[in-house]
């Protein structure tokens, strides 16, 4: 049992101690970003939702969104097992601070992915025509019986809300810049990245998803990236102005300083037991 632990309470000194500091302020950093991301992730749906079905009636296909919310839950599984440092002090759980994260982190996300929706169109950078006033097919009472023109931009817009979702874990996790902060777990990883590529090779090989030509996913994923890296830029700034603490803890075990006397006492000890020509 000891050897499986993580942590070992019988071990000599304040190094348990220390031990148990570290690890409990990873495991919170853990929680928080899981909730952070979740919440934003939401927001994100809901929001975007709402208002293209209000402004454009443009409603999206309700399978898209139960397996938007269901990759991402099960993506972020590994997240029990990421990579995270230890703040130098003392975590607060102030749910404040994480509502508003998580509300910036969503209406940022919202932002990003209405202004693909109705810019992509008339940007002439897709190959697709993703105009969103195709999105409502007024021909079809059941979505599932949509034209491709509709089937394409809908595909997109779910291809985009999938993949910013899911790389916003990368972002929530850091405590600062997320290419500065520690490496996110391998595991962790490989279950985003394996999402995003399967919602991508769904989107370009079924009809049903769009049949997005491959440049116009190359395309998304760009898009989504440079979105991230701006996202996390303003959530160093809102870190600051919360006053939150980026310095970490060294994963080093502490050891205490030995002093003098105790120095003497280890020199007698061993001297006891060993032969007076080597006694030092």
């Amino acid at each position: 049992a000891m050897n499986a632990a993580a942590i070992l309470l019988r071990a000599p000194g304040l190094s348990a101690i220390y031990s148990g500091v570290v690890e409990s302020r990873r495991i919170f950093r853990k929680l928080k970003a899981y909730v952070t991301y979740r919440i934003a992730a939401s927001i994100q749906i809901v929001t975007v939702l709402a208002i293209l079905i209000l402004a454009n009636n443009c409603s999206i296909k309700p399978l898209f969104i139960i397996l938007l919310a269901l990759f991402n839950d099960i993506t972020m599984l590994p997240i029990a097992y990421d990579y995270q440092e230890a703040s130098t002090t003392p975590e607060n759980p102030d749910v404040y601070k994480i509502l508003f994260m998580s509300t910036c982190f969503g209406f940022m996300e919202t932002f990003f992915t209405l202004m693909f929706a109705y810019g992509i169109g008339g940007s002439n950078l897709s190959k697709s025509d993703l105009d969103l006033t195709y999105c409502a097919d007024p021909t079809q009472a059941n979505p599932d019986d949509d034209n491709s023109l509709s089937k394409a931009i809908q595909g997109a817009i779910w291809l985009q809300m999938f993949v910013a979702s899911e790389l916003l874990i990368f972002s929530a996790r850091a405590p600062s810049y997320f290419n500065l902060s520690l490496a996110p777990s391998p595991s962790l990883v490989f279950s985003v990245l394996m999402g995003c590529i399967l919602a991508s090779i769904v989107s370009c090989n079924m009809m049903y998803f769009g049949g997005l030509y491959a440049i116009d996913i190359v395309l998304i994923w760009v898009y989504n990236i440079l979105c991230l890296i701006l996202i996390d830029r303003v959530k160093v700034g809102l870190l600051l102005f919360l006053n939150e603490n980026p310095e970490t803890l060294p994963d080093e075990v502490y050891v205490p300083p030995v002093r003098e006397e105790e120095e003497d006492e280890d020199i007698l000890a061993t001297n006891l037991g060993v032969p007076d020509e080597m006694r030092m």
